[in-house]
């Protein structure tokens, strides 16, 4: 565990809500665990069939979810789901195996937003599918029908606080977004993209020591 959690992120993509005993790489005490059994507990019974909760998954306080009828939200084992984090969904949420996700963050999901495994999500992220189309520019955009494009993070991505996944985004196995980051088209695997929108690429390889 500690080799999970005490690994060099890149400065910003960091949950800063980690309980102590998932930093420390320890086994956590009775006292420690027990809130997270009581959440566990209540989004099973409240949910039922529309959220799956893998092996040792820990959700901290006020999470709010919305999960309409024939929505799924799937949270893979190890996943830690940050303390105020926000999720709607019509369609499908998931989150893959060991994948950190930062306190305050918003999911907004018509059709899906997955997030692949040992992903590491900062403070107050979005990720949202759903953007409002502009066709008709003779009506108001409230009356004008909202358009879904999955967003999609692959594996051991890493994404910055308070940055941005549009519509249609997608980043690339291994990348680094930078924070207040605004993604809406793809990243490549291992590059590290920064500004608003992010304009700029270099590869992750050639930024490690």
């Amino acid at each position: 565990m500690a080799a999970r959690y005490g690994q060099d992120l890149l400065p910003g993509t960091s949950p800063s809500d980690l309980p102590a005993f998932l930093v420390e790489g320890r086994r956590p005490s009775l006292r420690e665990l027990l809130p997270f059994v009581v959440r566990r507990s209540w989004l099973r019974l409240r949910w039922g069939r529309r959220i799956e909760l893998g092996s040792g998954v820990l959700v901290g306080p006020r999470v709010r979810l919305e999960l309409e009828r024939g929505a799924r939200l799937a949270l893979g084992s190890g996943v830690w789901l940050g303390g105020r984090t926000r999720v709607r969904a019509r369609g499908v949420v998931r989150f893959g195996h060991g994948t950190l996700v930062g306190p305050g963050c918003a999911v907004v999901a018509s059709r899906e937003v997955a997030v692949g495994e040992g992903c590491s999500l900062g403070d107050e992220v979005m990720l949202s599918d759903t953007r409002v189309s502009y066709e008709d520019a003779e009506r108001p955009t409230r009356l004008q029908p909202a358009i879904a494009v999955p967003v999609r993070v692959h594996d051991r991505a890493r994404i910055g606080h308070r940055a941005c996944l549009l519509a249609g985004a997608e980043v690339g196995e291994g990348s680094a977004v930078g924070a207040r980051v605004v993604v809406e088209g793809r990243v490549p695997a291992g590059a590290v993209f920064s500004g608003v929108p992010a304009p700029r690429q270099t590869e992750a390889r050639r930024r490690s020591p």
